[in-house]
């Protein structure tokens, strides 16, 4: 048994002879380690700076005796499960101990041989009792998963590329329970959010032989065309070569939980003025787009002349325009892409999967043609214009927010110096 996999053995007596006695006997299979009377005994155990799997207990100590421990562990009632055998060879004291909670007890004199047979037996029982813990609380937490949740478990065979699912909301996914192409439907956005699968891939890809756990947050697409989001669990299974051969998982519905979390945090996230997010929440929104592999795109927008606005048709009306042109941008774009109000009279836009550059120099376009369009105030008919930087990022050549922050900064700047009521494109190179 390596050193790294051994079971951790507490050897609790007053007696220096007797500590090392066992540890000689025990140390081939156990890792040892040692407390001096039943005090620091009792604090290794409740501290849990690491996993003690069995105690081996002197009745006869100073201060705090054996007896005295079983009844402080009996009492914290959190150590039921943890195998304890007693040294003692006077009847009257086994049997107070083991009303107290000791598994067995042993006799300090026992030959070496007997006393890794007894040890041995008591610690095989305490694995049995808690491998059938452990399943009773998987078995009933996967029979309320499967009864009482919208939560889906799956395998994916990934040598044969087949998905099984069931759970409640299996019925009403978008792909069959049972799936002999898991990698055509998840490819076809069968399954996933197309958004996220990127995301699927690269949180699958983090498994490995040493580290086979680990979880996202992703939408899936039920058959009504429903979006959910759910938390991905997955746990990998290797074969002797270390080939990956299955993933298993949940996904646990979390859905109404990001609705209330969205709910919350709605009115901290929006502009008073325009109902557009502010600047917090478009960063936020960056950062989440750019984990995705999807083309991207920032923009960044002035009113021209602002000022001017405010000193012809006073503040009343330079709130109008500014509302008109969140208005008009709002309309401009899509629901899934971010437009925000980050400063007084600026704005910016967020793209998710932009199909191309060209599609992005016709959305430009269009947007400069949208706010041109005469608008009345006061019994006056009105032209409002605007300058807009515009950063094109690639899914393949991703940027931070700061960096794409200042490159369409430098395109809006650009677009001012060359007269406004203009766009700049630059594209991450």
């Amino acid at each position: 048994m390596s050193e790294k996999i051994k079971p951790t053995l507490l050897v609790i007596d007053d007696s220096g002879f007797m500590r090392l006695r066992m540890k000689k006997i025990f140390s081939p299979f156990f890792h040892i380690e040692e407390a001096v009377d039943g005090t620091e005994g009792l604090a290794k155990i409740r501290g849990r700076g690491f996993r003690i799997d069995l105690v081996l207990l002197d009745i006869n100590m100073p201060g705090m005796n054996g007896i005295e421990v079983l009844k402080a562990l009996n009492k914290d009632g959190g150590f039921i499960s943890l195998p304890i055998i007693i040294f003692s060879g006077e009847e009257d004291l086994q049997l107070e101990a083991l009303n107290n909670g000791a598994w067995d007890f042993v006799s300090k004199d026992e030959a070496p041989l007997i006393l890794r047979a007894r040890v041995k037996n008591v610690f095989d029982r305490s694995l049995m009792n808690r491998v059938k813990k452990e399943n009773a609380l998987i078995n009933n937490v996967l029979l309320n998963i499967i009864n009482y949740s919208q939560d889906l478990i799956f395998e994916w065979n990934t040598l044969q590329d087949s998905m099984f699912f069931i759970g409640n909301i299996a019925d009403k996914l978008k792909v069959k329970s049972n799936l002999n192409s898991f990698n055509q439907a998840l490819d076809e956005g069968d399954f996933i959010y197309p958004p996220d699968i990127g995301l699927f891939r690269s949180s699958i890809n983090e498994i490995n032989t040493e580290n086979r756990y680990t979880h996202e947050e992703l939408r899936i697409i039920l058959d009504d065309g429903e979006i959910r989001w759910c938390k991905f669990t997955f746990y990998g299974e290797f074969n002797k070569y270390g080939n990956l051969e299955k993933i298993v998982g949940i996904a646990a519905d979390v859905n109404a939980f990001k609705e209330a979390i969205d709910a919350a945090v709605d009115k901290a996230e929006h502009d008073s003025l325009t109902g557009l997010v502010n600047r917090a929440a478009f960063e936020s929104f960056y950062e989440l787009v750019s984990k995705q592999r999807v083309n991207t795109a920032m923009l960044l927008i002035d009113v021209d002349n602002f000022k001017a606005v405010n000193d012809s048709i006073g503040h009343l009306g330079g709130d109008h325009v500014l509302k008109l042109v969140a208005n008009r941008l709002r309309n401009c774009f899509r629901d899934t892409d971010c437009v925000a109000r980050v400063g007084g009279d600026e704005f910016a836009v967020i793209m998710s999967d932009v199909k191309s550059k060209f599609n992005l120099i016709d959305k430009a376009d269009k947007l400069l043609d949208i706010i041109r369009e005469p608008f009345g105030f006061d019994g006056q008919v009105l032209h409002q214009y605007i300058s807009v930087g515009v950063i094109y990022i690639p899914q393949t050549k991703k940027l931070n927010y700061l960096d794409a922050y200042k490159r369409a900064d430098l395109a809006l700047y650009e677009s001012k110096a060359n007269n406004r009521n203009r766009y700049t494109l630059v594209e991450k190179e």
